[in-house]
């Protein structure tokens, strides 16, 4: 493959990434919202099984915080 197939392979799949970033942020407009919800109640799921999965292995979970930094 020579420098000038190359560049026209670049610029083709360069071109193909703007496109797939524009449709995701346009994707990311309308389950933005909907993406929230679905992720707090994933949350809530995650937590319960995580505790239960420490406490049938004998460790004791007194406390826990969700969203801390």
């Amino acid at each position: 493959m020579d420098a000038q197939q190359t560049q026209a392979n670049f610029q083709e799949i360069w071109t193909l990434f703007r496109e797939t970033v524009k449709a995701l942020k346009g994707a990311e407009k309308m389950v933005g919202p909907l993406g929230s919800r679905s992720g707090e109640f994933v949350e809530g799921m995650v937590k319960a099984s995580m505790q239960r999965m420490f406490r049938d292995r004998g460790i004791n979970i007194e406390q826990v915080h969700q969203r801390s930094s």
